[in-house]
């Protein structure tokens, strides 16, 4: 997959960027930077406005809201500033000299905000002089308020100015949204680098100290079972699941599957799924026609079938959910399908049409040919009148693709808002929205020869992002009829650690290590918060690449660090989700792959529940690297007053993995490791762990020290105090070093 930038950040126009001298201080590169000097003649300092776009809004300086000096700017957009392929948004822009930064790195950093409907944007984009290169961007956006700007907020980030002739490199200040209004105030770009940027230099120190406050009586919600998901692919005999030779399921893979705790399955599998016609995959296995697995990839055999899908979730104690081929199948084919299902005495409750059709097309995608929102709605609608009519039981997952920039609207299709077309043409028969929005951090194609730190750091900030992006969408989804706001909920079919795919990348097999188990308890932490996601799959079980959470060590099938994370929850939690708060030191990350820049991503994460037989669960995460964490847990409402046990799941490092490795006849290019002492090459057994440890816990306050880059699973027993309880603060006043209650909370 490869990413163009978004029509609203390319104001390339020659005619409108003139080298501009910096007139600011000696370490920002942009002139009127504070946006004190007075618009004149079309200019705003050396800010230029396009006039393509001088009718989508105006530009002013404003008094209020303000960081510093006397004025700051001001841009009002109109009904015409919609988001179209081909036109910009409405902005300024400054040129900076583009052969002095190239191959650098430059720090860039704006107060800003916006209201009404409205999303501030600033970003640098680097456009080169070859026609077929990727013009490189990077951006940053306000969270819109809905009513007024109090004041306005900073936000920084990092732009790798790629090592290649640029024709222009320039900053932008732009608003998204046809109401409301954007701020700006005190834009930096500086190619002197803050040092608390990330994590990439060692942190060793003293612990770090955290509280975490548990409301037992304040439930969230009842976990669905069908969050415990997984992406089963059918080319290649499930590439392992169906041995060939005896004809029957692997035993050893399927005990792993079975010992993982998965209860959904979703099949033939991603992609594959748009070339896949299940009447090749059913009757004698030897007579069955091989399966078109991709038009780049060729054909496969179809010795895992629905038949055997179904078998092999039976034996796993789970459901199957399946997606129908939308692209080159039909209608009535997957109602067959449906019914195919039924008559094998198994029901398949969840079934998705279609995936990923709104990829943005070019030679080195798999995908298949671009769908336009208007057609897959369509086609959404028919194929789900037809597999209603089979079975009205079942519940149908439509693709949407939805960011947060572009107010929504994609990045990777070529379509602009899918999201909105297909919701607004067939959210009478949608059930769930099937997202793929969790796979971080997504570096694509381009690296800049980041450490591997920086790379983790922005990673674990994804779970945050993905939040933000769920609560949005839910919002959307609020605003449809109360009947289609009630009845549709996500299905996140996509989720997990994704570098990249590309075989000679640095990063393409980091999605084994500990560091990703990391970002896995993360981000099931995010979807068990959002009540709308209802059914989740990880990606992917087992295939023989890099991205299976069950890979090959010396030829026998071991699981992953995310398999053990994954398994934390399967084993050790509850189903009543319970209201959680933590109290945590953070850090900043700089934008990685597709994860934004983030403020303030704190380093403990911590999720709870509770079950019908009075026990309580608590699962934390340490994200630091090198510093261990005290963390002071006060339990409102219950008291700890039989056995607690601790399952921490922890490494020799970030990058300390279980020693599984990709096919060999396929040439992977030497992977990066954490610096210093990283322990990538050196996967093995016990280079990943999970232990179980006795826990000194009574009352309701206690102390647990959770190693630094670790999982740990609280299982604690004991007695309901009443609604009306709780604590009156749990911190190191009212624990000794030694983990013992010193005082006792009361009502």
């Amino acid at each position: 997959m490869r990413l163009v930038a978004p029509a609203s950040l390319l104001f390339c126009l020659a005619s409108l960027l003139r080298a501009a001298t910096p007139q600011a201080p000696a370490d920002n590169l942009v002139a009127n930077a504070s946006f004190e000097q007075k618009l004149s003649n079309g200019w705003f300092g050396l800010w230029d406005i396009d006039p393509t776009i001088s009718e989508k809004g105006s530009v002013v300086q404003t008094f209020k809201p303000i960081h510093s000096g006397i004025y700051a700017l001001k841009l009002t957009p109109n009904s015409k500033n919609t988001i179209q392929p081909g036109y910009l948004s409405y902005g300024i822009a400054q040129s900076l000299p583009a052969d002095q930064y190239r191959g650098k790195a430059l720090q860039f950093q704006s107060w800003m905000g916006s209201m009404g409907g409205a999303t501030a944007i600033f970003g640098v984009v680097a456009v080169p002089f070859n026609a077929n290169a990727i013009v490189r961007f990077i951006r940053m956006e306000s969270v819109p308020a809905s009513t007024s700007v109090d004041k306005l907020v900073m936000q920084r980030d990092i732009f790798d100015v790629p090592d290649i002739p640029l024709q222009y490199l320039f900053v932008i200040c732009s608003v998204q949204g046809t109401a409301g209004r954007a701020y700006f105030d005190d834009v930096v770009v500086s190619n002197g680098l803050a040092s608390n940027w990330t994590m990439g230099q060692p942190d060793p120190g003293p612990p770090l100290t955290a509280t975490v406050s548990v409301d037992y009586y304040n439930k969230i919600r009842d976990i669905p079972a069908t969050m415990w998901g997984m992406n089963l692919e059918y080319p290649y005999s499930g590439y392992g699941l169906v041995d060939p030779q005896v004809g029957s399921l692997n035993s050893h893979l399927l005990s792993l599957a079975q010992d993982l705790g998965a209860t959904s399955w979703r099949f033939p599998g991603g992609l594959f799924a748009n070339y896949y016609h299940w009447q090749n995959g059913v009757g004698p296995p030897n007579n069955r026609p091989a399966g078109l697995v991709l038009p780049q990839t060729g054909y496969t055999d179809n010795y895992f079938g629905t038949d055997e899908a179904l078998s092999f979730a039976d034996s796993t104690n789970a459901n199957l959910f399946i997606t129908v081929n939308a692209h080159t199948g039909t209608a009535s084919e997957a109602a067959a399908w449906v019914n195919y299902v039924n008559a094998s005495g198994h029901h398949v409750p969840y079934w998705e049409i279609g995936n990923e059709l709104y990829f943005y097309q070019n030679p080195a995608d798999t995908s298949g040919p671009v769908w336009s929102a208007e057609a897959y709605a369509a086609a959404f609608s028919d194929f789900a009148s037809a597999m209603k009519a089979a079975d009205p039981s079942v519940r149908l997952a439509a693709d949407i693709e939805y960011n947060l920039t572009l107010n929504g609207c994609g990045v990777v299709s070529a379509n602009g808002c899918w999201a909105d077309v297909v919701l607004n043409r067939a959210a009478d028969q949608i059930d769930l929205i099937a997202l793929h929005n969790g796979l971080a951090p997504l570096m694509i194609d381009y690296d800049a020869g980041w450490d591997a730190r920086t790379v983790y750091a922005g990673m674990l900030a994804g779970p945050q992002q993905v939040k933000l992006l769920l609560t949005d969408l839910s919002k959307k989804i609020d605003a449809l009829s109360p009947a289609n706001a009630a009845r549709i909920k996500f299905a996140m079919v996509e989720w997990g650690p994704l570098f990249q795919s590309n075989p000679g990348f640095r990063f393409v097999d980091h999605v084994k290590t500990l560091g990703s188990a990391l970002y896995t308890a993360g981000l099931v932490k995010t979807m068990l918060e959002e009540p709308r996601v209802e059914l989740a799959h990880a990606f992917t079980l087992v295939e023989p690449s890099t991205q299976g959470w069950i890979g090959a060590r010396d030829g026998v099938y071991v699981p992953t660090a995310s398999y053990y994370a994954f398994q934390l929850f399967t084993k050790h939690f509850g189903t009543h989700l319970l209201h959680t708060t933590t109290d945590s030191p953070s850090y900043d990350s700089r934008s990685m792959g597709l994860v934004p820049a983030t403020p303030g991503v704190p380093y403990l994460d911590a999720v709870s529940s509770s079950d019908d037989a009075g026990n309580l669960y608590v699962i934390a995460t340490n994200k630091h690297f090198d510093r261990d964490m005290v963390v002071y847990f006060g339990l409102n409402g219950y008291a700890v007053t039989g056995s607690a046990t601790a399952w921490t799941l922890n490494g020799t490092a970030v990058d300390a993995n279980t020693g599984t490795a990709p096919t060999p006849s396929v040439g992977y290019a030497p992977q990066t490791q954490i610096q210093p002492d990283g322990r990538f090459y050196s996967g093995g057994p016990g280079e990943v762990t999970v232990t179980a440890t006795p826990v000194s816990a009574s009352g309701s306050c206690f102390s647990v020290t959770l190693p630094a880059h670790s999982v740990t699973a609280l299982v604690l027993q004991g007695t309901s105090l009443g609604s009306s309880y709780a604590t009156l603060g749990c911190d190191s006043g009212s624990v000794d070093q030694s983990g013992d209650v010193k005082s006792t909370s009361s009502r």
